[in-house]
């Protein structure tokens, strides 16, 4: 006979009540399932575990650092562990849950970011935390993320070798950094990287992006607008205009496109966290696929170990999809990053090379929100 037992908080409330519960449990071979609550207090003047645990949720919400109190937590749990004599990593594990609790914030799932997250490279602290928020169990779309090729906008010649890369030769030489006739390894440009998110979102723009700004049935779903309703002075008060899923289209020497994905708070970080950015946990963080070093120096690092076939003969490439901050001015970034001849000037958020995209050379731009299907 199977026999399932419950314990309640007082069981479980320190080392010494998980030796009874242990004794219990093996005084009887039919006692195999246990039910046990959170730690409760220990003396008249313990905290429940539970009761720390709403206290932190209670802290997130309103937008307070919980360390304090989930430091309280970690410690019972880690003190029980060392008295009894355990070697379980619980440091992990509590780092684990606490990022999550971190996460949930303020963000819900979201198709667009649905289909745009996973197009970061694996272990991609923003794609493990909303996976973490909303129960989503997205998975990076390629392992070194999906790269930038200049002029690339077919989902279908990128997936052609799928879960491999695939290698096209550059129809058109830029500024810098693509020639034409040498190969790359395929991937989107900005405007590619966004109209295939929006259209595996259920979103599919007709035409180029730019021409949202001029179609009549678009008129609804602009936010903002360099000519008639401008982004207010703030870059605070414009994330919080904003929506994740946004489209922001600027004109600057070229022209660029990005999705924004809400706030570094809105993620659960804090000043704590990210002491170099405690001033700007409120400005617009934006997915795009542009310029970042840390993409050519994994695809250099990929390519050289190629012996033969198609990839042999690929060039890596300067960038891919990845994260970008707005706000942040030049020489307030982190740290600086060098490669292939351009310097990146970025911030490091739990490992990804976070860029900051400088706006101060924009000349137009629009925010379009796809409230609806686009008609084709």
């Amino acid at each position: 006979m199977l026999k399932v037992l419950k314990f309640g908080g007082t069981s479980m409330a320190s080392a010494a009540q998980y030796a009874k519960v242990r004794a219990i449990v093996e005084s009887d071979p039919a006692r195999r399932v246990l039910v046990v609550s959170a730690a409760g207090k220990k003396n008249r003047e313990d905290h429940k575990i539970t009761d720390l645990l709403y206290l932190c949720h209670a802290h997130i919400k309103y937008g307070v650092s919980c360390d304090s109190v989930f430091g309280m937590i970690s410690q019972r749990y880690l003190e029980i562990r060392d008295e009894l004599g355990l070697k379980t990593d619980l440091e992990g594990e509590l780092a684990r849950i606490r990022a999550a609790d971190l996460s949930g914030a303020a963000l819900e799932k979201n198709p667009v970011l649905d289909q745009a997250l996973p197009m970061l490279e694996d272990g991609n602290p923003f794609l493990l935390r909303y996976n973490a928020l909303t129960g989503s169990s997205l998975e990076p779309l390629f392992p070194l993320g999906v790269p930038y090729f200049w002029g690339g906008r077919g989902y279908n010649v990128l997936t052609e070798r799928w879960p491999d890369y695939t290698v096209r030769e550059a129809w058109q030489s830029s500024l810098v950094f693509y020639h034409r006739g040498t190969s790359y390894v395929f991937g989107f440009d900005c405007i590619g990287f966004v109209k295939n998110v929006y259209r595996l979102a259920g979103f599919p723009i007709s035409g180029d992006v730019s021409d949202l700004a001029e179609k009549p049935f678009c008129a609804g779903h602009h936010v903002f607008c360099s000519d008639a309703h401008p982004l207010p002075d703030s870059w605070e008060e414009a994330a919080a205009a904003l929506r994740p899923g946004d489209l922001l289209y600027v004109r600057h020497p070229n022209t660029h496109v990005m999705i924004y994905i809400g706030t570094l708070r809105s993620w659960g970080y804090t000043a704590e966290q990210l002491p170099a950015l405690a001033r700007y946990l409120d400005v617009p963080v934006m997915i795009h696929c542009g310029e970042n070093p840390m993409y050519y120096f994994r695809f250099r690092n990929m390519l050289s170990q190629q012996q033969s076939g198609i990839l042999s003969r690929a060039e890596p490439t300067d960038g891919g999809v990845a994260l970008c901050l707005i706000g942040p001015k030049p020489g307030e970034e982190e740290m600086i990053i060098e490669a292939h001849d351009t310097k990146a000037r970025c911030f490091d958020i739990e490992g990804a090379c976070v860029t900051l995209f400088n706006f101060q050379n924009v000349r137009s731009y629009f925010v379009y929100r796809p409230t609806g299907v686009e008609r084709e």
